[in-house]
């Protein structure tokens, strides 16, 4: 989750990883949030703004 709105008040899906049980990866993608971000939260969500630079947007994620 990254912040967007006034002071990153609100919060929006940046990335979608889904794994097994016993850890292999299914899916791992970065989402275009629908607003623009005003914090990354980089310290606990590990997304800075590079990695969102050829992120999906959220409708084809879900389609996938």
């Amino acid at each position: 989750m990254v912040g967007t709105g006034p002071k990153g008040c609100r919060n929006e899906l940046a990335r979608c990883s889904i794994v097994t049980y016993e850890g292999d990866v299914i899916y791992d993608k970065y989402i275009k949030p629908l607003n623009p971000v005003t914090d990354f939260r980089t310290r606990w969500s590990g997304i800075r703004r590079q990695d969102l630079l050829h992120a999906i947007p959220f409708d084809q994620a879900q389609k996938e």
